[in-house]
């Protein structure tokens, strides 16, 4: 078996789970390895994972290894200044680049802007806004 590393949530949880349980560093690893790796005897049909019959070989080797939870970090407020603060940090360079590529010209831009799906969470904070009499 290679190598799995963790990145984002998982190695987030990884140590959250490390401060919070007192197991060791390859417990605590194996622990929230489990939630994304199981080895099983034949392919699922269907979704329904968890009557999936794992190999032997797999449960021996976890032995009384048990499965942790994912956890993770309070997410901050959706906000005016997070969506700023987005734009500024991730989108800010690609959209000075599609700027200075099309002369300033903003046409294609705004179009993409207009046809863009707007998530639960924008959807309710331009409902907050608009409620407050902001917009």
């Amino acid at each position: 078996m290679g190598l799995h590393k963790l990145w984002d949530e998982a190695a987030v949880s990884f140590l959250l789970n490390l401060e919070q349980t007192g197991l060791s560093v390859g417990e605590t690893y194996a622990g929230v390895l489990l939630n994304y790796l199981r080895f099983i005897r034949e392919p699922v049909q269907g979704e329904n994972y968890s009557r999936a019959a794992v190999v032997g070989w797999w449960v021996k080797f976890l032995g009384a290894m048990r499965k942790l939870p994912n956890l993770s970090m309070p997410a901050e407020e959706y906000s005016l200044a997070s969506v700023y603060s987005f734009i500024e940090h991730q989108a800010g360079s690609s959209l000075r680049t599609w700027l200075e590529a099309n002369h300033g010209d903003m046409t294609d831009l705004l179009a993409m802007v207009e046809g863009a799906k707007l998530n639960k969470r924008q959807k309710e904070l331009l409902q907050k806004i608009q409620s407050c009499g902001i917009l």
